[in-house]
């Protein structure tokens, strides 16, 4: 393995080669969202192909932060600017850099009608599907069927071997630690803590931090520095991630020269110990919640307003806050079971989309089954002028077949397709 490396677990775990947290680079806010969106597809332990592509969805984006509004052109302006920045990693042979991308194509909702027009009678499918894979654009044209994807992108194949089937060396956070961050000093600091998670400490020189981000002569003045850059990402790590972290400047002489970090997981505020009770007592007073309270003082209100004994009181009492933590518990036991509800659910449509996967790999072994399946799926008639109708009146029926494909890896298209004719 090369240096260092990235992949993105199948539960949104970001594991990344150390070298690769203290490597030089600069990425705006939706730069980095674009590359975590792009990583998390990765298989955990694969190794990526040469010109293996990633979809790039609006979901994807929202999921970080990004208002709904205008998330698409968040997306693209951020493919445009990430074509032109790379990363800088030190090597013991020299600082070495490479680009972040290859390419990056950009979905033209009108696409489709635009190729009718280019390629408009049957006798020019085969130009038309020359073309396409010319540019790498089979897939892709598929892909177009879900309107929630925006872009597609292309790890440089210099960086491909940094990107996948990692072994050893890794740092690992969760994308939601860190889905809240505004600020990018924030997100590189975080990942540098990340590395030392198990100690909860990490020394770093100002000069590599510096480097690390990008900074060269900016922010000069030490002071400028600390306020822009370590004051805000120590604020939002703090305000927004589930650690807390302080920090403390090193000098050497009258120079700042390093910065230490020490840093704890959060944890909830246990409440104080009281001293012992009456074991007959009602402890009425300690841990209320603010509706206990309530019930405590209406039912004392009501209490005085009968002229009820201290027992009678206390009876009162005890059974209202008896029938409250009742109703607590079974709410919680409901959420609960809407909880393994959603789980089983998810378990299942996973279960559903691997046995899709395996249905499809077995229609497209054979063309019986190709013809089977568009005799009981597709209907001539109503097929719109695309690509998919060009190649049934070609008679090209394996490859009307694959342009089916995203139906057999989406839930909302799968229930729709009649398959009983592989029973």
């Amino acid at each position: 393995m090369n240096f260092f490396g990235v992949m993105i677990m199948s539960n949104e775990i970001v594991v990344v080669d150390n070298s690769l947290v203290t490597s030089a680079y600069h990425l705006t806010l939706n730069e980095q969202r674009l590359i975590l969106c792009a990583l998390k597809k990765i298989e955990p332990m694969v190794e990526m192909g040469e010109n293996q592509v990633f979809y790039i969805s609006r979901d994807d984006f929202i999921e970080l932060g990004v208002n709904p509004d205008i998330v698409s052109q968040e997306i693209r302006q951020a493919t445009r600017d990430l074509m032109k920045k790379s990363v800088t990693v030190k090597t013991p042979l020299g600082t070495l850099e490479m680009p972040w991308l290859s390419e990056v194509l950009r979905f033209d909702k009108n696409a489709e009608q635009k190729l009718r027009e280019l390629y408009p009678n049957p006798d020019d499918y085969d130009d038309y599907i020359r073309a396409l894979r010319l540019h790498n654009l089979i897939d892709s044209f598929t892909h177009r069927a879900d309107e929630n994807i925006v872009a597609r992108v292309v790890f440089h194949q210099k960086i491909l071997p940094l990107l996948s089937n990692l072994k050893k060396n890794f740092t690992q956070f969760s994308i939601q630690d860190v889905a809240e961050f505004k600020s990018t000093y924030a997100h590189r600091i975080y990942q540098l803590m990340m590395q030392y998670k198990s100690t909860g400490y990490v020394k770093i020189t100002i000069d590599d931090l510096k480097f690390m981000l990008m900074l060269g002569l900016k922010y000069a003045l030490f002071a400028d520095f600390k306020k822009r850059v370590l004051d805000v990402a120590i604020d939002e790590i703090n305000g927004k991630s589930p650690y807390n972290v302080q920090y403390e400047l090193i000098k050497k002489g009258r120079k700042f020269v390093a910065i230490e970090l020490k840093f704890a997981p959060k944890v909830k505020e246990k409440p104080l110990s009281e001293p012992t009770r009456d074991q007959k007592t009602i402890d009425i007073f300690d841990n209320l919640t603010d509706q206990e309270q309530d019930i405590i003082a209406q039912k004392n209100a009501y209490a005085d307003s009968i002229g009820a004994t201290a027992e009678h009181r206390q009876n009162l009492i005890k059974q209202a806050l008896k029938q409250h933590q009742d109703a607590i518990q079974a709410e919680q036991e409901a959420k609960q079971r809407k909880k393994a509800e959603r789980q089983a659910q998810k378990e299942h449509e996973k279960q559903q989309l691997e046995l899709a996967r395996k249905q499809y790999e077995q229609i497209l072994a054979s063309d019986t089954l190709i013809n089977a399946y568009i005799a009981n799926n597709i209907n001539p008639q109503k097929m719109r002028a695309s690509l998919q109708k060009m190649r049934y009146e070609q008679g090209n029926f394996r490859e009307v077949f694959r342009m089916e494909k995203y139906k057999f890896e989406q839930l909302h298209h799968l229930r729709y397709l009649n398959l009983k004719f592989l029973q």
